[in-house]
């Protein structure tokens, strides 16, 4: 993620400078002091101001080429909110003083969320330099640049300015914290039936193979308590060893809220080395495209159950309960459509939101890092959901549009920890892509599987993309899909608003085979929570 705000526009590579009217007043001057003395005197001064354009190009020609710039580190890595020093020199090597030297300097914002261009004026001394040094702590993650990008050299009167690109850059990659997201065996994205799970003792298991008495060392959660509550003493469920499932996780980076890039005439994705693309290695499988089950004959008493599994927790799955109480109320489910969609009625009351009060209600206008904060909150979920799966034996692709690509994006598999440590720094600094770049659309980019599980992580999930994702899911013959939503709720205004609005859309995701679970930014602190960065 780079991002960059311009504050000045950048000069042509020759201009005039502000002394260049000050030369035409002289030089009119000059005119009409020769023609009215006609003496020696006068004849000199206006030879010397004839000459002064030349004198102020050879001066900048000779001040430009031995002007230059350098960083103390061309690369430097850094985990978020960590403080993080930088400096670079702007060196004048000539014998000559360049008094009113501009520099277009590329530095962090106060807030630490991006870079921003400004032009300095400052004064060399010959054979001098003038040294920059400052820290700063960024926000979020992505990859920044701190340097120089253009000196313009003007001579002693500023008649004449020129100028000469340099780019000397650090670039500073800011890496999202390792943190573990796991909300336990019971709520999984990969439990299905022949999941994968690490035993205590650090057995790969998966399906009961046989039920035996209990065993010093044996993990609880294998116990059978059922079956022990009759036989008056422990048994557990022996597994097997199985490998693990297929976990598809696929990440959004697109832009969601704000349009500074637009603003600011610069683009949030600046296109970087198209090398990584040739080193990268993706795996590619094709998907069956099976028929999914229909549940619209099911009875309200069936599809309330189903809701309520497919929530969160209790009180997720009574709110979704209630809330399905309360449209049955007033209207009946259509016999003849599809997944469980509800009829023609709530669909047009659906459509009647407003901009605003289909995202819950609208964001502050001062909001404008809205972008940056959803994108740093899906990559460390998405890396908390990626390592809880390695734990637990499952094999995870991680799929995500970047342009650093020469496809579009990348697809790594994931089948151990080093796995995520290799690509960790590449996903960590994932650029920002273009709206229409849904995450439903990498589906379709990936191969064949036999009967995958889905892991959307976004910070975009809405009740007009509903169709979206029950596409993209049948289409690839997804098994299992949920949609982990990061949601900023903490920048908009109505809160309450928001809150109802995503219990709306949990409803009928469910409705349709598909668990949508939101998390806030409280989640990095919540128990069961756990930092991961030192292992």
């Amino acid at each position: 993620m780079k991002r960059l705000r311009k504050k000045d526009a950048a000069y042509p590579i020759f201009s005039f400078g502000k002394g260049l009217k000050y030369y035409i007043a002289i030089l009119i001057f000059a005119v009409v002091f020769t023609q009215a003395l006609r003496s020696p005197v006068s004849v000199v001064f206006m030879w010397f101001v004839t000459m002064m354009p030349v004198m102020s190009f050879i001066y900048v020609l000779i001040g430009r080429a031995n002007v230059g710039a350098f960083v103390l580190s061309d690369e430097t890595t850094v985990e978020k909110l960590t403080k993080i020093g930088y400096e670079f020199r702007v060196s004048n090597y000539s014998v000559l003083p360049l008094p009113f030297t501009e520099v277009e300097l590329f530095l962090p914002s106060e807030d630490g969320v991006m870079c921003e261009s400004r032009i300095v004026s400052m004064s060399i001394l010959p054979r001098g330099e003038y040294y920059f040094d400052s820290e700063v702590t960024f926000r979020y993650r992505g990859s920044y640049k701190v340097g120089v990008g253009c000196i313009y050299v003007s001579d002693m009167f500023r008649i004449i300015r020129m100028r000469r690109r340099v780019n000397i850059y650090s670039k500073i990659y800011v890496m999202p914290r390792r943190i573990l997201y796991s909300r336990g065996d019971d709520n999984s994205p990969s439990d299905v039936p022949s999941e994968s799970k690490f035993a205590a003792g650090g057995i790969l298991s998966s399906e009961a193979n046989q039920i035996r008495e209990y065993r010093g060392g044996d993990p609880l959660k294998h116990i059978h308590w059922k079956l022990s509550s009759k036989m008056q003493d422990l048994q557990v469920n022996d597994y097997k060893p199985s490998v693990g499932k297929n976990i598809y996780i696929f990440c959004d980076f697109a832009t969601l809220f704000s349009d500074e890039n637009e603003k600011f005439g610069q683009k949030k994705n600046t296109r970087t080395n198209k090398s990584d693309a040739k080193n990268s290695e993706r795996h590619v499988v094709k998907l069956r495209l099976p028929e999914l089950p229909q549940d619209a004959l099911l009875t309200p008493e069936e599809r309330m159950s189903a809701i309520a599994d497919a929530a969160s927790d209790r009180a997720a799955a009574a709110a979704a309960v209630a809330k399905f109480r309360l449209d049955a109320s007033t209207s009946q489910p259509s016999a003849g459509g599809e997944g469980g969609v509800d009829d023609a009625s709530e669909r047009r009351e659906d459509e009647n939101f407003d901009a605003g009060t289909l995202m819950g209600g609208i964001a502050q206008e001062d909001m404008f890092d809205l972008d940056e904060y959803c994108a740093d909150g899906v990559s460390e979920l998405a890396i908390g959901v990626v390592t809880d799966e390695i734990w637990r034996g499952s094999t995870v692709t991680l799929v995500w549009f970047d342009e650093r690509a020469g496809s579009g994006f990348f697809a790594y598999r994931v089948h151990t920890l080093s796995d995520l440590d290799a690509l960790f720094k590449h996903f960590g600094t994932a650029p920002f892509c273009d709206r229409d770049m849904s995450v439903t659309r990498l589906p379709a980019l990936i191969g064949d599987d036999d009967s995958p599980t889905f892991i959307y992580v976004t910070a975009a999930a809405s009740l007009d993309s509903l169709s979206d994702y029950i596409d993209a899911s049948r289409g690839a013959g997804a098994e299992r899909t949920e949609i982990l939503l990061f949601d900023p709720i903490d920048r908009f205004r109505d809160k309450a608003a928001r809150r109802e609005y995503l219990e709306r859309c949990r409803v009928r995701y469910g409705e349709n085979n598909i668990i949508l679970t939101t998390v806030d930014s409280s989640w990095r602190t919540k128990s069961g929570v756990e930092d991961i960065s030192e292992q």
